[in-house]
């Protein structure tokens, strides 16, 4: 059974500290360190590169912090008959600082539309969703030797399953661990795009592809972002989460 190398800080946090199911960890987080980051994290096409293709200095020393090690997680795209996805998340071990001197706890491939965390799920999962729902589980699932089930998104794609939507991967994968479908953004405003017209007046909003495909046929979402305590924040969460409710109901 090939499993993903987790080190055990991260182990730790994610299982103690999270609550999330050993083998869904296993599944969906690995541990990366030295340069083997920059391919994880680095991929856009649109990134200044040399002749011979690789990333420019610049963007390397802008990122060296992630050489020092960090958890990566990705999810499985629906837009690709849920084959893996090159997108996805990394936490630094030692993070940098944005302008204002907050550390940046996670870092997104730049230059890279947002997408959106479906993670891989084990029979348990599954087994308790469907329970949840009173739902038939399908005949002949499929079980990889790493644990993995085939054909759990499609199904809840199917049988019109609430989704919740949340803010971050680790909260997602929490929530499958109790048997909700979660699906994870990175950002309270991630989930839908703003069109904005000549005059930079924006004119429309759009879901992002990722939860379009979710949206084709009538279901309840359900969107849970953080607790927050102060009032400019949770005004930006409100405003987030009515922009991205409204058009989940057009």
């Amino acid at each position: 059974m090939h499993l993903h190398y987790l080190h055990p800080q991260h182990l730790e946090e994610l299982v103690k500290s999270s609550g999330i199911d050993l083998h869904l960890v296993h599944l969906n987080f690995k541990s990366l360190e030295g340069v083997t980051a920059y391919e994880y994290l680095l991929i856009s096409e649109l990134l200044p590169r040399t002749n011979t293709g690789m990333v420019k200095a610049g963007w390397l020393q802008r990122y060296a912090h992630i050489t020092e090690g960090g958890w990566w997680c990705s999810g499985l795209d629906p837009l690709n008959n849920w084959q893996m996805m090159e997108w996805g998340c990394f936490k630094p071990n030692q993070p940098r600082q944005n302008h204002n001197g907050k550390s940046i706890k996670y870092e997104h491939p730049p230059s890279t539309p947002t997408r959106v965390f479906c993670l891989r799920v084990t029979l348990q999962v599954w087994q308790q969703v469907a329970g949840r729902y009173n739902l038939v589980m399908p005949d002949n699932i499929t079980i990889s030797p790493d644990g993995e089930v085939g054909g759990f998104w499609q199904w809840v794609m199917q049988q019109n399953i609430p989704l919740v939507i949340c803010e971050g991967v680790k909260k997602a994968a929490t929530l499958l661990t109790q048997g909700y479908v979660a699906i994870a953004i990175p950002g309270i405003t991630s989930g839908y795009r703003v069109v904005k017209d000549e005059f930079g007046k924006v004119t429309r909003r759009q879901l992002i592809p990722d939860l379009a495909a979710f949206a084709i046929t009538k279901r309840s979402f359900y969107i849970c972002f953080d607790f927050e305590t102060q009032p400019k924040t949770i005004a930006a969460v409100n405003n987030a989460i009515s922009q991205l409710g409204c058009l989940f109901q057009q």
